[in-house]
């Protein structure tokens, strides 16, 4: 697969807890009073692995960045063929609103692209 089709789902979500710098716990809203507890995978992004001083880095920056868990954000999710991953995680973009006055919504994979904290990636093996 050469790049993600468009997201299938838009949902409104809590982190529970930030695994690494692109793995998070979360609580989903899937509608119809129904919440789904799952790991999500940033998509678009590697991050470095948390057991790494960067890795570690990132996620501390990416646990602020949200500030006191739960912390509400807004994922959109993908159906490719296998939407799962190898360890059990579905593809995600995640958003959420800034803690900084003006900020706005964050992309979060953009804002780790942006700043050098991750490496664009769409699947496949990693260089």
């Amino acid at each position: 697969m050469d790049k993600l089709p468009e997201p299938d789902y838009i949902y409104k979500a809590q982190v529970l807890r930030v695994v690494d710098g692109d793995t998070y716990e979360m609580r989903v809203d899937v509608g119809f009073r129904f919440e789904a507890h799952m790991p999500l995978r940033l998509a678009h992004v590697d991050a470095p692995e948390r057991y790494t001083k960067a890795g570690k880095a990132v996620t501390q920056l990416v646990s602020d960045m949200l500030g006191s868990l739960p912390a509400s954000v807004v994922v959109k999710t993908y159906k490719p063929e296998d939407p799962e991953d190898k360890y059990g995680r579905y593809l995600a973009e995640v958003y959420f609103m800034g803690q900084k006055v003006a900020q706005g919504v964050i992309d979060l994979a953009q804002y780790l692209l942006a700043n050098g904290l991750a490496a664009p990636y769409e699947g496949g093996k990693r260089p």
